[in-house]
């Protein structure tokens, strides 16, 4: 190929700056305002400044772009100045331009069509113009500024900032168009990613690791590139030091950073599946990860004023959101509209709606998952200041742990520590994907099949007032006990299935609580990543059983009470948590003798305390509760009456399968089936035989079947919410 000379080089990068700001006003004009597509950047700024006012998107784009290109003179110097100005005098000239000869031209009314190659343009023409060696200007400039300040990363920052006028547009925006909107950013994303990777353009790494010989023999055997094995000598230690040179392509260069593609399709993923739910709160839950991702960067291990901040932040958010009404109701302050966070946010809407805006008004204060979201975030500055992780360097992998859309609304409450090599290094195999496909659907159908019914039966013993008599308040006692196990534990199976799938391995968060034969048993083996967060970060911490009888007491009681107020913001979860308080309390002084009792006696007293909590949990209001207990203990308006009787019959198989669906037996019957093909641990590695082929068939069709009958039941209802999702 022939060489240009520097001359022609300059000439050739110019005419490639104007024509990728010509193409990309182009887009733009053609496809991104005639569909009402949302963007980021400086020119989500000029739309959004269009749609609210009427002012031309070129001017308001050219006053943006100055004023970013003032900044950046002030702040990056000179040099930087005059490299980024002839984006910013282009993009707009050519934007008015466009607007002045195409009018009010409309080539398709197709949104998908219209976010295709809005996509695509914008990528194309990003591409091409910083190919060329120029900045794109704009809000390309305020992360470079921070990360002169704050040494923050720019692509974290800058995508932050994207993400922040993109919310912003949707407020007013319709929910179609905002979502394709954020289509779109994925879209032109990826497609300047290839364009920069296009050509023959190769890059000199330089890597200094204690691993230099695998690290090597990776880049042979994967990159099939070269490898020059320098030997130096470290300046502070004066250790010796392997430096590896090496010289790969721009499209190798991700493979050898070790950055996998999967995670930017999760992370999208994990985004829109929040935002289907609660579009209004994506902006809240990046904004508090992106602060917690600059904090932690800050915390000092050891230093305990550096983890204060980040503590009381993701408190105080948890409190405003879930525990303001519930503590302003303490002293009598109440709104009748549903609350004080809630009536705060209708106000604000309805006055940005009286100016002019489209801004829908959440369903709900509360956004979903915010307990797990708090909890994750939580222990992860904690372990950073305990020195146990290394605070995340990348904005995209903590922004991917923290909202995995599996776990994300309902945990399990998984910690950084468990997941952080996972997330630069995991493998996803078929024999992964098929363990995680037979968790999920079995996690399926404990929630369809068994969680909704119980569910039903409980709410129409409730409707038809059947809980007021003595057999329909433990009936209804009981299909709830069973709902909540069956309608977490398989939300939990699907949670950790769906995680196996993508290649990670979440912890387990159910171990058959309703075979135990204590309380404290009980809540070794239910929904144990609370139940480990609150030791690990609240008893330990608080002294534990290290300080004598009555200050384990107290954290006991501190611990109980978090737990049951962690739960919801009502005096049901208080009473909740202070009576397993004092049941455990109890245990503890009684143990030994409760030891000498058979296995059945002391699995039925432990389950019928449980019960009883359960009832408790169930009835948000104390009279319901006080009422529930009077029909259960002989003072309610009947024995059963009719109905209930019917009722009563009519769910004893469903009662029946749920008993045995909560006992050992299912995990007996799956390792005696696995045991008569000979599929134990030490032959599931071998060859195909007949045998392991009619194991393998049998399970796939009974997976088969329960999904189909969990088809069938979905089809027939109208919804099928989660419980925990509240929490």
């Amino acid at each position: 190929m022939t060489q240009l000379t520097r001359k022609q080089q300059q000439l050739f990068n110019a005419l490639s700056i104007v024509v990728g700001n010509a193409m990309y006003a182009l887009t733009v004009v053609l496809f991104l305002m005639p569909s009402g597509l949302i963007t980021g950047g400086a020119t989500g700024i000029a739309l959004a400044f269009n749609k609210v006012t009427g002012l031309p998107v070129s001017a308001v784009l050219f006053v943006v772009n100055v004023a970013m290109l003032l900044l950046g003179w002030w702040v990056l110097g000179r040099r930087f100045a005059l490299n980024t100005m002839a984006s910013t005098v282009l993009s707009p000239f050519f934007m008015a331009l466009w607007e002045r000869l195409l009018g009010d031209l409309v080539l398709t009314d197709d949104l998908v069509l219209n976010t295709v190659f809005a996509g695509f343009g914008i990528g194309i023409s990003l591409g091409i113009t910083i190919r060329a060696g120029a900045s794109t200007g704009g809000m390309d400039i305020p992360p470079l500024v921070l990360n002169k300040w704050f040494h923050l990363p720019v692509s974290s920052t800058m995508m932050v900032f994207d993400f922040i006028i993109l919310a912003a547009q949707a407020a007013f925006s319709p929910v179609r168009q905002s979502l394709y909107g954020v289509v779109m950013a994925i879209i032109y994303t990826v497609v300047l990613d290839k364009v920069l990777m296009l050509g023959t353009t190769r890059t000199e790494v330089k890597i200094i690791s204690a691993k230099s010989d695998e690290i090597c023999a990776a880049i042979f055997a994967q990159l099939d590139r070269g490898v020059t094995i320098l030997h130096g000598e470290g300046g502070y230690l004066r250790e010796p030091e392997s430096v590896l040179l090496s010289v790969v392509s721009n499209r190798q260069l991700p493979r050898l950073e070790g950055r996998p593609r999967v995670r930017r399709g999760l992370l999208a993923a994990s985004l829109l599946f929040y935002a289907m739910g609660q579009p209004v709160y994506v902006l809240l839950l990046v904004g508090l990860s992106y602060a917690n991702f600059a904090m932690a960067r800050c915390i000092r291990p050891g230093k305990r004023n550096t983890l204060l901040l980040p503590v009381v932040v993701n408190l105080a958010v948890l409190g405003l959101f879930k525990y303001l009404d519930f503590f302003l109701g303490i002293f009598g302050i109440t709104v009748a509209d549903g609350g004080v966070m809630l009536s705060a946010l209708r106000g604000i809407t309805n006055g940005l709606n009286s100016i002019g805006f489209a801004f829908r008004s959440p369903a709900s204060a509360l956004p979903l998952g915010l307990s797990f979201y708090a909890f994750q975030v939580i222990s992860y500055v904690a372990d950073v200041y305990r020195g146990k992780v290394k605070a995340e360097r990348s904005f995209f992998n903590l922004l991917l742990y923290l909202s995995m859309f599996p776990k994300m609304m309902q945990g399990p409450i998984v910690r950084y520590e468990q997941v952080a090599r996972q997330l630069m290094d995991r493998r996803t195999t078929p024999r992964a994907a098929f363990e995680g496909a037979q968790r999920f659907i079995i996690g399926l159908a404990k929630k369809v099949l068994l969680a909704d019914y119980a569910g039903k039966v409980v709410a129409s013993l409730s409707t038809g007032g059947g809980n007021g008599t003595f057999v329909g308040a433990w009936l209804a006692a009981l299909m709830f006990m069973f709902q909540i196990y069956f309608d977490f534990s398989g939300y939990s199976d699907m949670a950790i299935g769906l995680g196996r799938i993508f290649g990670f391995r979440y912890c387990e968060n159910f171990d058959l609580p309703y075979i135990s034969t204590s309380i404290t048993e009980f809540w070794r083996r239910w929904h144990m990543s609370l139940g480990s967060f609150f030791r690990d970060y609240v008893y330990i911490p608080l002294g534990g059983n290290r300080r004598g009888k009555a200050r384990q007491i107290l954290n006991l009681l501190a611990v109980w009470a978090l737990t049951g107020l962690w739960h919801g913001a009502s005096w049901n979860f208080v009473l909740w948590g202070l009576y397993f308080f004092v049941l455990l309390s109890i245990e503890k002084q009684i143990a030994p003798k409760l030891e000498t009792l058979p296995f059945i006696v002391r699995n039925l007293v432990t389950m019928f305390f449980v019960l009883i909590g359960w009832v408790l949990f169930m009835n948000t209001s104390l009279s319901g509760i006080g009422s529930a207990f009077a029909a259960m203990f002989g003072g309610g308006t009947s024995f059963a009456g009719s109905g209930v009787s019917l009722q009563l019959k009519n769910s004893l198989p469903l009662l029946l399968t749920c008993l045995i669906g909560s006992s050992v037996l299912p995990r007996w019957f799956g390792f005696i089936w696995s045991g008569l093909f000979g599929m134990g641990r030490s032959d599931r590695r071998g060859a195909v035989t007949v045998k392991k082929g009619i194991y393998l068939a049998s399970v796939f069709l009974f997976l088969i079947l329960l999904l189909w009958l969990c088809t069938v039941s979905l089809v027939g209802s109208t919804s099928s919410p989660s419980m925990y999702a509240q929490f």
